[in-house]
């Protein structure tokens, strides 16, 4: 196949993974209006997937990650709440391009996680990730719990990494942490710090 295109709408899922398949070169996935929650590893996790829509979700509550990205391309985050996953809210793991995080509320980053001493993020751009768009978002209250860290965390090797025009409130750390050895980082000084109430 060329090009897959799925739509997977009002759904209740415990798990949803995705990894990129030989056979299908282009896969286009719309994820719209689903619940994931309780699972015991991350909400969703997205490997080698290009094209991909996830928009209008709740997940929260699961024990690792809300949602993980690898390898990925092309990935649209818009309109969802990540609220109380025990790992970061979200991961934008090795090898992520292109991918826009855009008017989101992502709230309470690790307050699930019991056992793991990891440090949690509202949003964690691991090494290698590049084009990165983060803009309009609420984070909020990302690393007020014992395992929280910062909101928005920028590790070593990231790069082409632009924030804008987001509201923060109570990290436990910085709002926002950038890593040495990270290059063509913009943040936008209309980030607006500590406002909600």
């Amino acid at each position: 196949l060329s090009l897959l295109a799925v739509l997977i709408s009002w759904k209740e899922f415990s798990n949803f993974s995705l990894a990129h398949k030989n056979q299908v070169q282009n896969l286009a996935i719309h994820l719209n209006q689903n619940l994931v929650t309780e699972n015991k590893s991350a909400g969703v996790y997205l490997l080698g997937i290009k094209n991909t829509f996830l928009e209008n979700n709740k997940i929260w509550n699961n024990l690792d990650d809300g949602l993980s990205l690898a390898s990925t391309s092309n990935i649209v985050i818009s309109s969802n709440l990540f609220q109380g996953n025990g790992g970061d809210n979200i991961q934008i793991g090795k090898g992520a391009e292109l991918t826009k995080i855009l008017n989101n509320q992502i709230i309470d980053a690790g307050l699930n996680k019991a056992t793991s001493t990891t440090k949690t993020m509202g949003i964690n751009v691991l090494t290698s990730a590049s084009g990165l768009i983060i803009e309009n978002n609420i984070i909020n209250e990302n690393g007020t719990s014992t395992k929280g860290e910062y909101s928005i965390n920028i590790s070593a090797g990231a790069n082409k990494i632009f924030a804008k025009d987001n509201q923060f409130k109570q990290g436990a750390k910085e709002n926002i942490n950038i890593n040495p050895d990270t290059s063509f980082i913009c943040i936008y000084d209309d980030n607006t710090l500590g406002i909600l109430q």
